[in-house]
């Protein structure tokens, strides 16, 4: 048996989403062959929210402070921890796993450790590529959820290149995801939102990352024109007070709904005419492919992580943190009227079960953590 650990930061309760990264790789590895355990660094479940799908879970629930600075806690924690479960093979999401791991690889019996790169960006203090490029051995290997971060890695020049670094796109389950799916009027009942208003609808972490202020500037410009749109924001986060303060004041009309965390929110991707996600920073957006699996036509802004799959869907692609560009969008979306919005979203539903096929990514994760173990042990 081949013993698996995936080390995540934090536990955040909207990882229970069924189409969660970490949770796919569980399904791509056979529990005949594997034994995976997850472990969250920092956060636990409470006790009304969903907890881990995973046979094996453990949170150390290490406070953020211990995740700062020289972070000797939570490498003391860590380290005895994986000295006693002795795992053959560490899957790492994000840095800050990654940068324990590189500290603590060499007092360790694991065999190889694959550090999976959400997002461009995640590299770019100093401090990281010099420690990348420092300790990386033979025994490391990283995953880029998209080319665009591949090619990022590689300007950085801190020794990720195609030698160890692979593109695996993250993927959806889109028939379990569909199976899942409220249809419109359950959807909006669910949200408390009337049948006969147009819904542009949004979905995400109420962080500035997210730029819903943009969101909200933009459809501000264009409610007195538009008499029966609305906005529905499903998440939450610190940035939810101002947030709603902001839309109070440029929407008056009460146009901008925001429903708080929801389980499971791929749920209520029918419910909107429109998905727009207008971010300043993604990986590869599992909240983008949802809502294309609900055949809802998407805008997003023009970051590298977003224009390929929206323009490969036919949507539409507005300059990132600029709310008239949005608007612009908006508009041409909204006039185009029901026939034409539902063509686009079927046409981005025959595009994402074509690109974003999860037997592929099963299949590619299979291979790649097989080969890994097997070289390991060669």
């Amino acid at each position: 048996m081949i013993k698996v650990v995936q080390i995540q930061t934090r536990y955040h309760r909207s990882i229970s989403n069924s189409s969660d990264l970490t949770r796919q790789i569980i399904q791509a590895l056979p529990e005949d062959r594997f034994q995976i355990t997850n472990v969250f660094l920092s956060g636990k479940p409470c006790a009304k929210d969903m907890d881990s799908a995973m046979e094996y879970t453990i949170y150390l629930n290490l406070p953020e402070a211990a995740l700062k600075g020289l972070r000797l806690r939570a490498h003391w924690k860590l380290f005895h921890f994986l000295k006693k479960e002795a795992f053959d093979i560490a899957i790492l999401h994000r840095f800050k796993p990654v940068s324990l791991m590189l500290h603590l690889s060499r007092l360790l019996s694991i065999k190889r450790y694959i550090g999976i790169v959400h997002g461009v960006g995640d590299y770019d203090k100093a401090s990281r590529q010099r420690q990348v490029k420092s300790q990386i051995n033979e025994c490391w290997q990283f995953i880029a959820v998209s080319e665009p971060i591949r090619g990022y890695l590689e300007r950085l020049n801190c020794g990720l290149s195609l030698k160890n670094v692979t593109v695996i796109p993250n993927a959806i389950d889109v028939d379990q995801v569909v199976e899942n799916q409220l249809n419109r009027a359950s959807a909006r009942a669910a949200l408390d939102i009337a049948l006969d208003v147009f819904i542009v609808g949004c979905i995400g972490r109420l962080v500035p990352v997210k730029g819903h202020e943009i969101l909200i500037r933009a459809v501000a410009q264009l409610i007195k024109d538009y008499s029966n749109l609305h906005v529905v924001i499903i998440g939450e986060g610190r940035l939810e007070n101002e947030l709603k303060a902001l839309a109070d004041q440029l929407c008056p009309q009460k146009r901008v709904h925001f429903t708080g965390w929801k389980d499971q929110a791929s749920r209520y991707i029918k419910a909107f005419d429109l998905f727009v996600m207008p971010s300043y920073s993604e990986g590869l957006p599992l909240a983008l492919l949802e809502a294309i699996s609900g055949r809802v036509p998407v805008i997003g802004s023009d970051i590298p992580m977003l224009k390929p799959i929206i323009e490969g869907v036919g949507g539409g692609v507005f300059k990132r943190g600029d709310p008239d560009s949005l608007t612009l969008q908006l508009k041409k979306h909204i006039d185009l009227g029901t026939t034409e919005l539902n063509n686009l979203g079927q046409q981005g539903f025959l595009h994402l079960n074509k690109q974003y096929s999860i037997a592929a990514f099963h299949d590619q994760y299979l291979q790649l953590v097989s080969q890994a173990f097997l070289e390991s042990t060669s």
